[in-house]
């Protein structure tokens, strides 16, 4: 599949004999980049950036209605999830690399860190009867959106001497308990950012959350402002 439609190439596949649990590998797939064995970098691209703009099934619409690739639903949905597969195994390293491209910007006089979640349906997951059933059998009652689960999410951003924003830098995590990995990756960046100007005034913002506060205490000191809903801005 590349970014003007699907292309029929004949190649080889070799395999190690030896070893019957090896996977048969294309040298071409290889020396072109090709992504999941099926994209080309391009098509990849563009694919998985539609995919963070809708569904996989509005996306296979898209594409047809573009009329350039036309890669199916299943395909749109599989891409994104091997892609993030191969984030996590390098995760660490990658971070690094976008943390050392973080340029705080020459006017930034205050720096705020937010954190919050926000409840989604998550594909895959139990079903909104099969959630409250299996809280009846526990004795539990199901409270909030039953089929739903919490994706982390955080913000640095960086405002002005009139405390108005300049540029902010967005985080999302899937559901994970305590949101432990957005946790390390937000403390990390802000590490670095004040190391970098360690004159920045810190404002910590949240809502009532108590895990969430219980993180921010840790971080550095700075003014805190607790509130109802997502937060992303500065203070003067």
């Amino acid at each position: 599949m590349t970014a003007c439609g699907e292309v029929e190439v004949e190649r080889w596949l070799y395999k190690d004999r030896a070893d019957p649990t090896a996977h048969a590998l294309a040298a071409l797939d290889l020396r072109l980049g090709i992504v999941e064995g099926f994209w080309t970098q391009r098509a990849a691209e563009q694919a998985s950036w539609v995919v963070t703009q809708m569904t996989p099934g509005k996306a296979e619409d898209l594409f047809e209605r573009v009329g350039n690739m036309g890669p199916s639903k299943s395909s749109l949905d599989r891409l994104p999830k091997a892609l993030g597969e191969h984030w996590e195994a390098q995760r660490e390293q990658y971070e690094q690399v976008l943390r050392e491209a973080i340029v705080v910007p020459e006017e930034a006089r205050s720096v705020a860190v937010s954190i919050d979640g926000v409840l989604a349906p998550v594909d895959g997951g139990a079903s909104p009867t099969e959630v409250r059933a299996s809280a009846a059998r526990a004795g539990r009652v199901s409270k909030g959106p039953a089929g739903y689960r919490e994706l982390g999410c955080a913000t640095i951003a960086f405002c002005d001497e009139q405390g108005d924003l300049i540029s902010a830098i967005r985080f999302g995590r899937g559901p994970e308990p305590k949101k432990t990995t957005l946790k390390e990756t937000l403390r990390a960046d802000l590490h670095h950012i004040l190391q970098q100007r360690p004159d920045l005034r810190l404002a910590k913002i949240a809502d009532a959350g108590g895990d969430n506060w219980e993180y921010l205490g840790t971080l550095p000191a700075g003014p805190e402002i607790r509130f109802s809903g997502m937060f992303s801005g500065c203070v003067t």
